[in-house]
């Protein structure tokens, strides 16, 4: 068991880039030095924004918190507690819920967070920091609330997450960091702060937005933060200009929220709804029209672009709406809100979800997180009963499947991957569209007589399924017939409704041949 650890370990941190491998070394041996420097203040400037957005799904009510559909009251309020996981702990640190409730409460619970801090063990991290510090502020200049205790809080806050911005791991919590250090900047009319917030923004959004406008870690609910960071900062920076005037630095950012809502747009189906792309959850995702208003107050002009580097392709056709995936593993140096999901796909019909991805629930290291990022909990192939993509941890990924051939014409996508090319196997998959017809074909090369080959399909739990002979009717609509499959069964799956709450739905599991086709259906 050691040695295969071992193995999974190197085999994932050869995609690593040199500077998370040297920041997690660095950053675990300075962990008992802080490089002070001089972060002083002559006075506070109250931010002005217009339509301040963080998001929801957090409720409080007389100390009792709910999170990720869980619920905690307590007495005494403890800042560390992990009774629920960290992601709990890490939605109580956000403190999202400011915007929700009075001043004098609003106030009473900073005051407790920093006492707690004064006598206990100080475990703070850059990514909680980060939310409650952009909270803070907002808070603060929402109710003109100039206090010094709080204010050296910040101050003490902010050269923490300068001097710890999360380089070992990359991605979003980068931008997360550097988000929040403009507006600590702003907050403290700190030139020190805003050229290093304005750094990260230039290197890291230029990397981290692809061409067609997706977030490279290719979640949607990723995506769907970020998205809504940028429009804050913007806003922020629009109307805070008596501070500081950087045109460059807005018309950059109004360039990325452009493209990223024109992905928005595109992705999206007809009642402005999302799929759960690999770490989603569903009650996490916003429809469109949310940042579109947003969007158009601050003047942002976008116009809707193709879907491509992202690997992402949607078909409108009559009555089917479909998605496709036959994208790399995103990001390669940072796979950790990915999923072994090569070839999934969705299928809408009649503005109804039919087979869909059924998201997550979970980000602990346990088997439920082990399932729904695995490849039997999309709608693709499984070989050997093996991923498609190395999954371990909660995190992470060893070896993944890379696309090998791309070959695309209207309604028509074949594509291969090398996932399993350890066992000599490649899958190769056709996505085409007819009138009044979705066909997936799929080909195994390099079989033998024990490859064991399954295939998945995840409906929605408003599906009502009929069997029939080698094939299904779905909702009394749809027919679904099978070719080159041994057999099928219908199981019963849990679908994730939002973390840590789920509905009953079906799956179904067919055997195939090296050669199959799933062929989906509707009559006038």
């Amino acid at each position: 068991m050691k040695i295969k650890k071992i193995s999974l370990f190197f085999k994932t941190i050869k995609y690593l880039k040199f500077k998370q491998i040297f920041y997690r070394i660095y950053y675990f041996f300075s962990k008992k030095i802080f490089l002070d420097f001089n972060l002083t203040y002559k006075s506070i400037k109250f931010i002005k924004i217009n339509q301040f957005i963080v998001n929801k799904n957090s409720k409080l009510n007389n100390n009792e918190f709910t999170f990720l559909n869980q619920s905690k009251k307590f007495d005494v309020i403890n800042w560390n507690f992990l009774g629920y996981g960290k992601l709990w702990n890490y939605n109580l640190k956000y403190f999202n819920y400011l915007n929700d409730i009075d001043q004098n409460y609003g106030l009473d619970l900073i005051n407790d967070y920093i006492n707690f801090y004064k006598k206990n063990k100080n475990n703070k991290e850059p990514y909680p920091t980060s939310l409650r510090l952009i909270n803070w502020i907002n808070f603060l200049s929402k109710h003109s609330i100039n206090d010094s205790n709080i204010n050296d809080t910040i101050v003490k806050d902010s050269k923490y997450l300068y001097n710890n911005i999360e380089y070992h791991l990359m991605g979003n919590h980068v931008l997360e960091n550097s988000f929040a250090i403009l507006f600590c900047s702003y907050y403290l009319k700190s030139e020190k702060l805003y050229n290093l917030s304005r750094k990260i923004l230039f290197s890291e959004l230029q990397e981290q937005i692809l061409s067609d406008g997706a977030h490279f870690e290719l979640s949607t609910m990723y995506h769907q933060i970020l998205l809504i960071k940028i429009l804050n900062c913007i806003d922020l920076i629009s109307n805070n200009e008596s501070w500081k005037k950087d045109r460059l630095l807005k018309d950059f950012l109004l360039e990325k929220a452009a493209l990223m809502l024109s992905w928005n747009e595109s992705i999206a189906y007809s009642d402005g709804s999302l799929p759960a792309l690999n770490d989603s959850a569903r009650n996490q995702l916003r429809k469109t029209h949310d940042f579109f208003e947003y969007s158009k107050k601050l003047n942002i002009k976008w116009k809707k672009i193709n879907l491509k580097k992202s690997g992402y392709r949607r078909w409108n056709q009559d009555k089917f709406q479909i998605l496709i995936d036959v994208g790399q593993i995103g990001a390669s140096y940072i796979p950790g809100h990915a999923h072994a999901d090569t070839f999934n796909f969705e299928l809408i019909y009649n503005s109804n979800p039919i087979i869909v991805d059924p998201g997550i629930s979970t980000y602990e290291n346990n088997n439920i997180r082990e399932i729904e990022r695995s490849t039997n909990f999309h709608n693709t192939i499984k070989l050997n009963g093996k991923n498609s993509s190395e999954i371990w941890g909660a995190f992470r990924i060893a070896d993944r499947a890379n696309i090998i051939d791309l070959v695309e014409e209207e309604y028509c996508i074949k594509a291969s991957h090398d996932g399993y090319k350890k066992y000599g196997l490649v899958h190769e998959r056709k996505f085409s569209m007819l009138r009044q017809k979705f066909i997936i074909q799929d080909f195994i090369q390099g079989i033998t007589n024990n490859t064991r080959i399954e295939s998945f399909l995840h409906f929605h739990p408003k599906c009502k399924i009929q069997l029939l002979n080698n094939s299904i009717r779905v909702n009394e609509e749809l027919i679904i017939n099978f070719e080159g499959c041994n057999n099928f069964k219908v199981e019963e799956y849990n679908f994730p409704i939002g973390f840590n709450k789920y509905t009953s739905s079906k799956k179904i599991i067919l055997n195939t041949n090296r050669r199959s086709k799933i062929e989906i259906k509707y009559e006038d």
